[in-house]
């Protein structure tokens, strides 16, 4: 059998990108669609970068649409492959190719989908002033459907299609609505519980109205929105935040990840002179929210303040789960729901003393950044301090899986592992109930409610079942 092997030059292309002979996405057989960033189309390929897009005229290659992206990433040849490096900054927002590529690349497109008599999937390079074709194939992607634009408003939203419609956010030039870090709380459509409840954690106070703020202010942006049924945050307004205060962005980046992925920049300078001309503003602007809030409260007879005792983190911690005893001993069925308001304005009063923690979780945050960024110049290595901070102890939610790997050591060694495999986990922990030898598990799973009982998968979904109100989510 004879076998033959091709051997082809690889272009050390300084732009590259896909060229599609028909629109992928409506399968419109009169357009065709650009992709193109700088250097290698791997960055394309992969997602990496966003590229530019340009929707030609089929049957002249006239531009109808040219839509130049903002590109991070580039894909360079190295002497060992291929590497990912910052596209410079003076390309980064420049169109990659000219109107005579482009010509060019519509002359190539045409005669290739002329050739196979169907539209075609081409990638394509530009190394110096030549234009080659790497590779074609069908279009795959493309859908013969008649095309209906609709708006988000008009779409059933998942769960509910009956919510109230909201006035849509004030758009802005650095908006980047993304689902990184909340797309791993809320996997789901969120509930309407949820969608109203969670932004009040996230707001201290009330925001100014827009008759209480300054003559020609801009509006403010909004932070956190849903789309579609799902829960989106403007990662691109909490930067834009960021910049302004002169915090350097690279300290959100744990957090809003979408700089690894080529999304935006990454700044890790801290201005010192902005951050500091920004705090008289910032204080000013709390103070006189604190006053407009003030005159909106019902006038009550002034008491005299009583000095709150001091009390360290542990008495702190005990204080609240004797609180949470108290009202979990309560049987909230007989209460109406008057009865259960009354207790709203009560767990408002007691969140004020959650106030030392915010400061010092915030504090801890500012630490960890510094403490990263000493850890990374030390190793060389990034992501090691965050294996060194794991190692601390007295952390609350740090606890449960080591907890939950100890329950499951105590079934394997009592040889009851069987019972909770081989059976749905209702069923199991009733069989574990009736066993002797089950018993010091059954203690230590009691403990285990107790003290994490208001966990679950995805529990920021208020909706779904804590461990404490139903044990299936353990046979998961």
């Amino acid at each position: 059998m004879t076998r033959t092997v091709i051997v082809q030059q690889m272009v050390e292309a300084s732009a590259a990108g896909i060229l599609f002979t028909c629109n992928p996405v409506t399968g419109a057989r009169d357009e065709m669609v650009l992709n193109a960033s700088w250097g290698l189309g791997e960055a394309i390929v992969s997602g990496q970068v966003n590229p530019d897009t340009i929707t030609l005229e089929k049957q002249n290659g006239q531009v109808k649409c040219l839509n130049v992206a903002e590109k991070m990433l580039m894909t360079v040849p190295t002497t060992g492959g291929v590497a990912i490096q910052e596209v410079p900054a003076n390309l980064r927002q420049r169109p990659v190719l000219s109107s005579q590529q482009i010509a060019r690349l519509f002359e190539l497109g045409t005669a290739d989908d002329q050739h196979f008599s169907a539209p075609q999937d081409i990638e394509w390079a530009i190394a110096g002033e030549q234009v080659f074709l790497l590779q074609a194939r069908p279009v795959t992607t493309r859908s013969d459907r008649q095309t209906v634009t609709v708006r988000q408003e008009e779409l059933l939203v998942p769960g509910d299609d009956a919510w109230e419609q909201r006035e849509k956010p004030a758009v802005h030039s650095y908006d980047l609505w993304t689902r990184t870090n909340i797309g791993e709380n809320f996997l789901d459509p969120i509930t309407p519980l949820s969608a109203t409840l969670w932004p009040s954690f996230f707001v201290l106070g009330r925001l100014p109205s827009k008759e209480e703020r300054a003559p020609g202010a801009p509006p403010l942006p909004t932070l956190g929105e849903r789309f579609y049924g799902r829960m989106y945050v403007n990662e691109g307004a909490v930067i834009h935040g960021a910049l302004e205060m002169g915090v350097p962005t690279s300290f959100l980046d744990s957090t809003w990840g979408s700089s690894g992925r080529g999304i935006r920049s990454s700044d890790d300078t801290i201005h010192v002179f902005r951050l500091l001309s920004r705090v008289p503003s910032m204080i000013g602007g709390v103070r006189k929210a604190a006053r407009e809030l003030a005159k909106q409260r019902p006038e009550t007879p002034k008491r005299p303040k009583q000095k709150q005792p001091r009390r360290s983190s542990e008495q702190l911690f005990a204080q609240i789960d004797a609180w949470v005893e108290a009202f979990q001993s309560l049987d909230l069925s007989q209460l109406d729901d008057h009865a259960l308001w009354d207790y709203v304005p009560l767990w408002i009063e007691h969140g004020k003393a959650l106030r030392p923690i915010l400061v010092a979780a915030g504090l801890a945050g500012i630490t960890f950044y510094f403490l990263e960024r000493r850890v990374n110049k030390w190793t060389g290595q990034a992501g090691k301090s965050t294996v060194l901070v794991q190692a601390l102890s007295g952390v609350y939610t740090a606890e449960v899986g080591s907890l939950l790997w100890r329950l499951a050591r105590m079934l394997s060694e009592a040889g009851l592992a069987g019972v909770v495999q081989e059976h749905p986990a209702e069923e199991a922990l009733e069989l574990l109930q009736v066993r002797t030898e089950a018993r010091p598990f059954l203690a230590k799973f009691e403990a285990f409610l107790q003290r994490h009982g208001y966990r679950c998968p995805n529990d920021a979904e208020l909706h779904n079942p804590r461990w404490a109100e139903h044990v299936s989510p353990f046979g998961c």
